[in-house]
């Protein structure tokens, strides 16, 4: 019958995708921009909730597969020989038992149609339920945690002699571009850009102490920008406090923009962990929220100390954090940590679309590939 033809090989990544979710499209993105220079000509498939959402990158072919269907999950785990579990933190079950269920399951499922499994920058815990997390990271053929707390989780979980390797969110790779769409505008005038969200548990910002701190700031001569990460979380309270304290609201619609207007700003106070990674990146001063173990640990790795936790402080610890952010700022000790963050995350990327032993490019074996 002669020689069979070969699959093409083809990568799948699976993460918090289509959501709207500004910094999650950036992991996205970043993660293939990266495909695409160590793998042109390849085929990646994205498990999105939105398929109108996947970015387009040159050099590679993106296939948006539904994260709810079972039909499109098992057909791209059929067709692929990587899989990539990229960024977030999705390993944890603070804010909902099935999404841990659902990520450890997507891992174990790879595995058991044959692809090699990469655990990629991913912030792992609170975790109640370990023993779940504990049975995806036995399948995983390599391992990356974005910070210091998640890798000792990482850690404790894994079998011993297991390897998890410290990396850093892929957003700090991010390719940014100096082009912007005309309709994106940046303020004139000196201003303060502000990251706002409720918490794992719903509860909000106590907004009149807020407003009363950054009517303050305006009072020292800066406008605030109320930056909307994910309209479905953070727009109606961006619109809420620019209504309070006579600032205005911006929508980007990717890291691109973000970035630009962020490397304008005077300060970045906020809770989205990549709204603060790319007010480091920018140079600007940010002042972090911690609503969430993440952002500390994350903002603890590039150097950076927290002095606000919880979502209800009051306007003079706001006013204090601000203080304190500015009076300790190296431009210069952010700047390398950021540049040694990229590297981090690049080289980790790179490591996570390796191949399975016995694949090449151009070619897929998998051990049931042809039943």
């Amino acid at each position: 019958m002669g020689k069979k033809k070969a699959r093409p090989v083809c990568i799948t990544i699976g993460g918090y995708y289509g959501y709207g979710n500004v910094g999650d499209e950036a992991v996205l993105y970043s993660i293939l921009s990266s495909v695409a220079k160590k793998l042109p000509g390849i085929r990646v498939y994205v498990l999105t909730r939105d398929p109108c959402t996947i970015p387009a990158v040159e050099g590679i072919q993106v296939v948006a597969k539904s994260r709810r269907s079972p039909f499109s999950v098992i057909s791209a785990f059929l067709l692929s020989q990587v899989y990539i579990s990229g960024g977030g933190s999705l390993f944890q079950d603070r804010t909902s038992k099935k999404s841990l269920a659902y990520y450890c399951a997507l891992v174990r499922l790879a595995k058991i149609f044959g692809c090699r499994v990469s655990i990629l920058s991913n912030g792992m815990g609170p975790l109640k339920n370990e023993s779940l997390c504990k049975r995806a990271l036995s399948c995983a053929d390599f391992v990356s945690l974005r910070d210091r707390d998640s890798l000792l989780l990482a850690k404790r979980l894994m079998v011993k002699g297991a390897s998890p390797v410290l990396s850093a969110d892929p957003v700090f790779a991010y390719p940014f571009r100096d082009e912007l769409p005309r309709s994106f505008t940046i303020p004139a005038e000196p201003f303060f850009a502000v990251s706002l969200r409720p918490d794992a548990k719903g509860e909000r910002l106590n907004v009149d102490a807020a407003a009363k701190a950054f009517i303050t700031l305006r009072e020292r001569g800066m406008s605030p920008v109320f930056v909307s990460m994910q309209d479905s979380f953070d727009l109606s309270l961006a619109r809420e406090m620019a209504k309070k304290t006579g600032g205005r609201v911006v929508q980007p619609r990717d890291a691109n923009e973000l970035f630009a207007l962020l490397c304008k700003a005077e300060l970045a106070i906020g809770m989205r962990l990549h709204f603060l990674i790319c007010a480091a990146m920018a140079g600007t001063v940010p002042v972090p929220v911690v609503y969430d173990p993440k952002v500390e640990g994350c903002m603890r790795d590039i150097g950076l100390s927290c002095s606000l936790f919880g979502v209800s402080p009051t306007a003079e610890e706001i006013l204090q954090a601000v203080d304190e952010a500015k009076s300790s700022y190296s431009a210069k000790a952010v700047k390398n940590a950021c540049r040694t963050a990229r590297k981090k995350a690049i080289f980790d990327m790179e490591c996570a679309v390796s191949f399975p032993e016995g694949a090449e490019e151009g070619e897929g074996k998998k051990f049931f590939a042809d039943t």
